[in-house]
């Protein structure tokens, strides 16, 4: 009961002096920085007082009294001193310049005030950057009056990035070339913004090995061919040979046949990965391609797939498919050798599959030619998954 009625008396103690602090003017707001994670925002000043929440490293607090090992707080709670370190007050007590801050991780909301429970009003991606005009606590407001969570922004110098304005954007600079450069992307997520900056809107994200076409390969930001902009350090110039041509957009006269470079490669219904993928292809399927503009090439059903999963090849190295033939008085009993084998139109993964054959089912051929062996019902499965049987 002592030991209860002392701790009481200590924080009587604490609030007076805080309210007296304040009423009579004498106690100035000095910024701070959080140095670590979770660091305790308690109520008195020792590791016995109650706990009222925890603070991250770069969050900044407003400390009224320095001295000693305990800081106290503007709302009369303490943190230790070990973790907190004085800032200048031109960022952190939201004056009128701002602050230009780079965005640490990806998906952060933007919220109209600052707390979870307001609305978002978007995300922010890692690398944007934004313009704070309040470091405050662990919700910095933005120059649009907005809020995001301090943890997740990074203060850089005004000359490290093009900060963001509330005015509009200039229009993207000219100086277009008199002929599309074929460039590879190196990573992934890469942004296409509708200017030079990352201030700018991004439309789209490219992953690496995407083919984009440049119009002007100066300064850190290259133009596309399509207006928008790309950072030049995430793009490399290819050679012509490596790249599919015909930049234009035209569908071709003749469609070309190409095979499938790897397994499991989505066709989507249009040309980007934010499409519907309808089915998956695997490695050496053959598919006949009526556009090979950009990254993205075009079937002849309408559907498209990533170039870089593509190799054209010549028509000759494709087998023909055998003629067909009623004749089944020869037909070879064949048992499968594989689970879940597919039965396809053709004599190719390009065709559609109809059915699958498991483990130990027998089916009758009446063609060996190479490596699809058509079946009486003139459909065709591959010769490797096949065994024939002994009369």
């Amino acid at each position: 009961m002592k030991k209860i009625l002392a701790l009481f008396l200590v924080m009587l103690l604490v609030v007076g002096s805080t309210m007296m602090a304040f009423a009579d003017g004498s106690a100035s707001v000095i910024p701070c920085e959080v140095t670590t994670n979770k660091v305790n925002e308690r109520v008195g000043p020792g590791k016995g007082f109650k706990s009222v929440c925890q603070h991250s490293a770069g969050e900044i607090v407003d400390v009224v009294d320095a001295t000693g090992v305990w800081w106290r707080l503007a709302n009369g709670h303490y943190m230790m001193a070990e973790f907190l370190r004085q800032v200048s007050a031109d960022y952190a007590g939201g004056g009128s310049t701002s602050i230009p801050c780079r965005v640490t991780t990806k998906n952060v909301n933007e919220r109209v005030g600052p707390g979870k429970q307001f609305k978002s009003v978007g995300w922010r991606q890692a690398g944007d950057i934004v313009n704070v005009v309040d470091a405050t606590g662990t919700w910095w407001k933005l120059a649009n009056g907005h809020y995001i969570m301090a943890k997740y922004l990074k203060i850089v110098s005004s000359s490290d990035e093009p900060p963001i304005t509330d005015e509009p954007l200039p229009p993207p600079p000219g100086g277009d070339m008199s002929q599309a450069i074929a460039c590879r992307v190196t990573a992934d997520q890469v942004n296409e913004r509708t200017g030079p900056g990352k201030g700018y809107k991004s439309v789209c994200k490219h992953d690496h090995g995407e083919i984009v076409y440049v119009i002007n390969a100066s300064g850190t930001w290259w133009k596309l061919a399509n207006g928008h902009y790309m950072m030049a350090e995430f793009l490399k110039k290819v050679s012509d040979p490596d790249v599919p041509t015909n930049p234009g957009g035209n569908d071709l006269a003749q469609p070309i046949l190409c095979r499938v470079t790897a397994n499991g490669v989505n066709e989507r219904l249009g040309p980007s990965k934010s499409y519907e993928s309808v089915r998956k292809h695997d490695r050496g399927e053959v598919l006949s391609i009526i556009n090979t503009t950009g990254s993205w090439w075009k079937l002849t059903n309408g559907h498209y797939m990533m170039a870089e999963f593509l190799q054209m090849v010549s028509s000759s190295d494709v087998p023909p498919a055998p003629a067909p033939s009623d004749d089944v008085s020869t037909a070879i009993p064949c048992m499968v050798t594989a689970d879940r084998v597919n039965e396809r139109l053709g004599p190719s993964k390009g065709y559609d599959s109809v059915r699958k054959h498991d483990y130990g089912e027998i089916v009758y051929v009446t063609s060996t030619y190479g490596t699809w062996w058509k079946l009486t019902n003139g459909h065709y499965m591959m010769a490797e998954f096949l065994s024939p049987m002994c009369e």
